[in-house]
């Protein structure tokens, strides 16, 4: 926790001296987060499922065009190792940040700082994930990456921007 406390801070720093939204914005944002939270978590474990089943029959084709091309063409072709580390990590990735979602969302209902936390995690998880597909996923370009890097900053703006909303113990009401 202290790990992600200093990431928090760091962060925190970039977004000073930002534009406040209204307290009426903020309220609606704190109400409608746990739902968003919650839906966002259910489609990021629906993605990883899919992504997982995609990469294992990209992983048969690509492994019957190498031994084709080996034998036809004498030289390999199809996904390298980096790529299918790629896709199962990319996998990893959405799963956790599935469960953080997920598991954010009784904390985020309560007002609880550890639901911000969860979602906060998850944010620099999708960090994580763009900067993992725009670098290293070579056929998918950067338009990951650029996307990712977007949704990040207005992710994080609107996180810190309702961070006071959250208590730490006890249940908290909107004032």
């Amino acid at each position: 926790m202290r790990l992600l406390q200093g990431i928090e801070k760091q962060v925190r720093e970039q977004y000073k001296g930002m534009p406040t939204l209204s307290k009426q914005s903020k309220k609606a944002l704190v109400t409608a987060w746990p739902l968003i939270a919650l839906a966002l978590g259910v489609l990021q474990l629906v993605a990883a499922y899919w992504l997982y089943e995609s990469a294992q029959v990209a992983g048969v084709f690509s492994d019957l065009a190498q031994s084709l091309s080996a034998h036809y063409v004498g030289n390999d072709t199809g996904l390298t190792a980096t790529d299918k580390v790629t896709m199962y990590l990319g996998v990893a990735l959405l799963v956790v940040d599935g469960i953080a979602l997920l598991v954010s969302y009784p904390y985020l209902r309560r007002r609880l700082k550890r639901g911000w936390y969860l979602l906060f995690f998850g944010i620099l998880i999708n960090t994580v994930y763009a900067i993992m597909t725009g670098f290293w996923a070579r056929q998918v370009g950067f338009g990951p990456l650029i996307l990712g890097f977007f949704g990040s900053v207005a992710s994080f703006y609107l996180l810190f921007q309702i961070k006071d909303y959250y208590v730490t113990t006890t249940a908290h009401k909107m004032t």
